[in-house]
């Protein structure tokens, strides 16, 4: 049921829409502010955490100009639920400034949550999908 949640709501505002993880019976959705993933468990209908993926968002804006945040766009949790790969991305227009980068997350059951174990800046000119294996004993992953 979560992976067809999932499929069908692709195509909303939120660039990854719902994503499945299947080992927490929860799907994971945006949350606000931005750079922020929402873990949600929709049978209970409660939140479980939220994860701060870009750690940049809380600034402000003492010149009243608007602020380019760095939003979460790809999200991916690998079968088992240990691991989980997102994508953020900023695009600043005023600069002619992009940036991008891809994060590896692996789940802490003493936290209850997911901690971030490495971050990769700018992995390719843009990311387009990530994707693990579906074997289980093997969480390879691809992006393109």
């Amino acid at each position: 049921e979560l992976a067809f949640l999932s499929d069908n709501l692709k195509h909303t505002p939120w660039p990854f829409g719902l994503t499945p993880c299947n080992s927490l019976d929860s799907l994971m959705l945006h949350s606000s502010p931005p750079g922020w993933i929402q873990v949600y468990h929709p049978v209970n209908r409660a939140r479980q955490f939220d994860i701060d993926v870009t750690g940049l968002n809380v600034v402000s804006r003492p010149q009243q100009v608007h602020l380019n945040y760095m939003h979460v766009t790809h999200v991916a949790v690998s079968h088992d639920g240990q691991w989980m790969i997102t994508c953020e991305s900023r695009h600043d227009k005023r600069e002619a400034f992009r940036e991008l980068r891809l994060r590896f997350w692996s789940y802490k059951p003493s936290n209850k949550s997911y901690e971030q174990i490495m971050c990769v800046d700018r992995p390719h000119r843009a990311v387009r999908m990530i994707s693990f294996s579906p074997v289980v004993t093997d969480p390879m992953f691809a992006t393109d």
